[in-house]
């Protein structure tokens, strides 16, 4: 095989190193000239000069000078003029690790002779003489000087073969064209001490169809030194009998043979190659253990069992192999069964529940499938108590319910039931069931019945005895000793007829049989109605309820006493009627009402509840019930009969020609009236308008009025007399005021105006305020009010012949609007806008110079005093206006900030504020809300700062432009992880970005902590250790790289 190399002028050797070593032989094949043929003869003396070098530590091999004459342009080998001979082997070079040679070529064309300058053909030399030596390889170069020719990675290729590589080179030119040689190399290689096919291991013992364990490796051999070169194959001998075959895909170092294997079988592993042969590993064995076979079933003694017991179990069909056995469980043994023996037969078993048995073949190579048998424990039933029935007795077809009390059946069980005794001779059960019931029992006569479980066996029986009563004839007559006499009285109520049944009763009632009220018992019983009470009477028992009788009682009833006797009048005039009416009491049998004059009993004058009466004198009439049971209490009532009275003589007035509204008393003159009389006095004519009663009346006109009195009574009124009262001509008191607007706000006004009353000539209505006279307010029917507080205002018709009217007055209510500032404090200095808010009520509306939506600005509203306007909206609309003043005063304070760039470590950009003027300390408060100097980590953007002094004097700096952002992250520089609850943790919050990463590092380079998120916190532990006081090292990586930063962080202990 020929392999031919280049030289290239800057190729650059990567040496690929191996741990296998190797042995290998060099020969130096054939060499090749084609450089300077025009020396006359047309041939060339080249020169030839060959060197090599292993990668594996191997020294240099070199040819030395080879010097011949042949035809420029072809290969030679053979002895030549000066040098080795040609085919030329170097010695083998065992246990190396090379795996390349590095190869080098010096050669030229000699053209020495007598006139040469050159006589050493083994040294390149030129000079200006004719024949000196040419064609250089390499080129340009002088003599001593070799070319590289390449590399040859001969492990590249086959070992156990020879493998011929071309050496070439090109010189100077001669004749303009380039010299060329070459040089043909053979290498033979092979592992060192033959190919190792490495060991395998895997003996083992595995079960009939189990899977044994993957074979392992213990030596890869050459595979895995010269994986181009060497293979593996597998290989298997079945029943290891010495005939082994392939196993297809099994070219691995290991195998893992296949699950199901049935057979001891053998396994070796080759190693292959094209040229080295195969050799074969070590081999392994797989032993085989034959397993047993399933059970087919299970044979019992006994397969139902009532109660406890013993049984045999057998195991029908399957096989053992080896050391198996047969393993019995009580249950499933894939399951909660539990073993209960081993062997083919388990005998003597006690068994006291239904249980199902399971038995199957274990040993080493595991269980086999199951055979199951279900054997049956019936339970036994338990001897009743007793037994009961809802009565011992009963009536012919009334049926009773027998209940078993105590005992419990068995298995498959039931109730047995029987009239007569079970144990004497073979009697039939008259009922079987489950149920502890017999329900509707109807014996005919009275029976014993008994019972006893009957199941897969037999307990004692229990009985009850049920006893059948006789029935009842029905009554035939009720006879009573007295059926007619008054409350009060009483009777003997007898029945007759029967007999009377077992355990029946002659039941009395009143009302009904059956649905009345039962009242006694008893063939007699006494009886004492108060009303006309009919009895009822039957005989009840348990069995049967007679035919009903009944008889009556008839009860004459007493007159209860009135209570009142109401007249329609009692006072009536002569000739006039009135009507008398009894009030309560309530009359008795064949009783009536009966009324009398002059006394109880006296002069009859008819009957009845009411009657009508028409006396010419004052008369007393008497009434009471009178009936069959006696007669009530007498009542009385008197009717008094009036007369009429006599006409009045006169009326007068106590004063005359009054002012409109004042007073006059009116007086009548006349005889003196009987009761049921009264003066009545009138307006407009005799029984007009009525104005008042009595002898006298006083009254108060407003015009000249004619009053008109008489006597009016219950006999009719008399004539009547009449007086003028004469009003002089004055102005009349109004009746109220109106207004057109009322609960108005401050500044707001009323229209206000009278209604009622009149005015004269000489008259006019006045008004007022809060009272009624002092300062008039204005005059007229109407008049404009502006008032600022709650008010009251009056009006009276003032002049004219009777002076001033009483005054009618109304309520004008101004709604509240109330609005305040208290003083502002006097500014040293022009500091930050602030929120004005001391305006009471709060809610107002602020408004001056520098204000803006209750924003102050002391900057916009300059040096000076700033009047401050807060204006109120109460709820109900009405608007306050309260006035204050800002005063603003100059200070000397004079501040400056610089912008500083710094590392992020140590600030990032860093403003830092200069001050001077003012007094004491000075306070910097940022526009972004921090306070202190300097403001380190300041982002892009524009700032402000407030420098306040210690008599709060401040002077503001505003628009600081920061445009040289280096993106600083503030991080905490220390904490103290000392468990002592503050500063415990690192925190840092990202919260602002959307995801961020860090890492932590020792001073020795070591990481300690990591973690991302945009909340992170460290503990100050590594691996759960508690790392030593230090300081460490963090790279902080914001936004997959957006963003970068590292610094140091300090534990503090």
């Amino acid at each position: 095989m020929k392999k031919v190399f280049l030289l290239f002028p800057f190729l650059i050797f990567i040496s690929l190193l191996s741990t296998a070593q190797i042995d290998y032989q060099v020969r130096i094949d054939e060499l090749y000239s084609a450089a300077d043929a025009l020396d006359g003869s047309g041939n060339e003396d080249p020169t030839w000069k060959v060197e090599f070098v292993d990668n594996g530590g191997g020294g240099l091999n070199a040819t030395g000078c080879i010097t011949t004459t042949i035809p420029t342009g072809t290969w030679w080998s053979g002895v030549p003029s000066q040098g080795i001979t040609v085919p030329y082997q170097w010695p083998q070079v065992i246990n190396s690790s090379a795996t390349l040679f590095t190869t080098t070529m010096e050669c030229w064309e000699e053209d020495g002779s007598a006139i040469s300058c050159d006589n050493d053909a083994c040294v390149f030399t030129t000079c200006s003489l004719l024949n000196s030596d040419d064609g250089h390889a390499p080129a340009g170069s002088g003599n001593g000087i070799f070319g590289n020719t390449g590399d040859i990675n001969f492990t590249n290729d086959a070992p156990c073969i020879e493998n011929q590589y071309e050496l070439n080179i090109d010189g100077d030119n001669v004749n303009g064209t380039a010299a060329n040689y070459k040089a043909r190399i053979s290498v033979y290689w092979s592992p060192s001490g033959g190919v190792d096919p490495g060991s395998i291991s895997g003996d083992q013992v595995v079960c009939a169809n189990g899977d044994p364990l993957a074979f392992t490796s213990l030596g890869d051999g050459e595979p895995a030194n010269f994986p181009a070169h060497f293979t593996y194959q597998w290989q298997e001998d079945v029943g290891c009998s010495g005939t082994w075959t392939d196993i297809g895909s099994a070219t691995s170092a290991t195998y893992d043979a296949p699950i199901g294997i049935t057979q001891s079988t053998c396994f070796r592993r080759l190693v292959k190659s094209i040229h080295c042969g195969d050799v074969i590993s070590n081999y392994l064995t797989v032993t085989v253990t034959p397993t047993s076979t399933a059970p087919s079933s299970i044979n019992s003694t006994e397969t139902v069992l009532c109660g406890a017991g013993l049984i045999d179990l057998n195991v029908v069909g399957g096989s053992l192999a080896g050391a198996d056995v047969w393993e019995w469980y009580d249950g499933d043994p894939n399951g909660t069964g539990v073993s209960i023996g081993t062997g083919s037969t388990l005998s003597s078993y006690a068994i006291n529940a239904t249980t199902t048995f399971y038995v199957r073949a274990e040993g080493s190579c595991g269980s086999t499938a199951s055979a199951s048998l279900l054997v049956t424990v019936n339970t036994p039933s338990v001897d009743p108590d007793s037994v009961t029935s809802t009565s011992s007795s009963t009536c012919i077809g009334t049926p009773v319910d027998l209940t078993v009390n105590g005992g419990a059946l068995g298995s498959g069980a039931v109730w047995a039931w029987y009239d007569t005794d079970p144990l004497i001779g073979i009697p039939t059960s008259i009922y079987a069931n489950a149920s502890a019931v017999y329900n509707s029992v109807s014996p005919s006569l009275s029976t014993t019945y008994y019972v006893r479980a009957e199941g897969c066996d037999t307990t004692n029986a229990v009985s009850v005895a049920i006893t059948v009563n006789e029935l009842s004839a029905n009554p035939t007559s009720v006879d009573a000793t007295s059926s007619l006499f008054c409350s009060g009285g009483n009777t003997d109520l007898t029945v007759q007829g029967g007999p009377l049944g077992t355990g029946v009763a002659w039941q009395w009632y009143e009302g009904g049989c059956g649905s009345g009220l039962p009242i006694n018992t008893g063939s007699t019983i006494n009886v004492s109605p108060t009303i006309t009470t009919t009895y009822y009477v039957r005989s009840e028992g348990e069995c049967d309820t007679s035919t009903c009788l009944n008889v009556t009682i008839t009860v004459d009833q007493f007159s209860t006493d009135p209570v009142s006797i109401t007249p329609s009048s009692a006072n009536i005039c002569l000739g006039q009627s009135a009507v008398l009416t009894i009030d309560g009491g309530s009359l008795g049998t064949a009783a009536n009402w009966e009324w009398y004059q002059g006394s109880c009993g006296g002069s009859y004058i008819g009957s009845g509840n009411t009657i009508g009466v028409t006396p010419g004198v004052t008369t007393t009439y008497f009434a009471r019930a009178e009936g069959v049971c006696g007669n009530t209490i007498c009542l009385s009532q008197t009717i008094t009969v009036g007369v009429g009275a006599a006409d009045p003589t006169s009326a007068s007035l106590s004063v005359n020609n009054i002012c409109p509204g004042d007073t006059t008393e009116l007086s009548v003159t006349g005889p003196v009236l009987d009761p049921g009389y009264t003066w009545v006095w009138y307006t407009g004519a005799c029984g007009a308008v009525p104005v008042g009663v009595g002898t006298s009346l006083d009254v108060m006109p407003t015009v000249t009025t004619t009053y008109y009195v008489r006597a009016v009574g219950t006999c009719g009124q008399t004539n009547c007399v009449s007086v003028t009262v004469d009003v002089l001509s004055a102005a009349i008191m109004a009746d109220g005021i109106t207004s057109d607007n009322n609960y108005f706000c401050t500044g707001d006004s009323a229209i206000l105006e009278v209604y009622g009353g009149t005015i004269v000539a000489g008259s006019d209505w006045t008004w007022y305020e809060n009272s009624c006279g002092g300062t008039p307010i204005g005059t007229g029917a109407t008049i404009t009010v502006y008032p600022s507080t709650n008010t009251a205002y009056f009006v009276r018709a003032e002049g004219g012949a009777c002076g001033n009217t009483g005054c009618v007055n109304i309520l004008i209510n101004v709604l509240d609007a109330y609005a305040y500032m208290p003083p502002f404090d006097t500014l040293c200095g022009m500091g930050y806008p602030f929120e004005l808010n001391n305006g009471v009520p709060q809610g107002g509306v602020y408004s001056g110079t520098g204000i803006t939506n209750g924003i102050f600005d002391p900057i916009q509203a300059g040096i000076g005093a700033h009047s401050i306007t807060y204006t109120f909206t109460e709820t109900n609309g009405c608007i306050a206006i309260a006035t204050g003043e800002i005063v603003i005063d100059s200070n000397d304070i004079v501040a400056s900030v610089s912008i500083v760039p710094e590392i992020c470590a140590e600030g990032g950009i860093t403003l830092v504020g200069s001050t001077y003027g003012g007094s004491g300390f000075y306070i910097y408060e940022w526009s972004n809300g921090y306070i202190g100097n300097p403001l380190q980590y300041a982002d892009t953007g524009t700032y402000s700062v407030i420098v306040a002094d210690g008599s709060n004097c401040v002077s503001i700096i505003p628009d600081i432009l920061v445009d040289e952002d280096v993106a600083c992250i503030e991080m905490p520089n220390s904490f103290t992880p000392n468990n002592d609850g503050t500063n415990d943790m690192w925190n840092i919050d990202l919260s602002s970005y959307s995801n961020g990463s860090i890492q932590v590092y020792s001073k020795w380079g070591n990481l300690v902590w990591e973690s991302s998120g945009t909340m992170l916190s460290w503990d100050g532990t590594h691996n759960g250790q508690i790392l030593p006081a230090g300081t460490y090292y963090y790279i902080l990586d914001i936004d997959n790289g957006t963003l970068t930063q590292n610094g140091p962080v300090t534990i503090v202990k």
